[in-house]
């Protein structure tokens, strides 16, 4: 039980997903290249979201 409340107490690392990966692999199932426009709107919301 007090194995389980310093868990709960203790600060999470926050980890940040691989953005690149998953750009990589959301542009290839989409069969759109890197400079295509779906390409640069995903690139602005990476932006966004590293902003935060």
């Amino acid at each position: 039980m007090l194995r389980l409340r310093e868990q709960a107490e203790s600060p999470r690392l926050q980890s940040q997903p691989d953005y690149e990966a998953i750009r990589s692999r959301t542009l290839t199932k989409l069969k759109l290249g890197r400079q295509s426009a779906a390409a640069k709107a995903i690139d602005a919301f990476i932006r966004e979201l590293d902003d935060k």
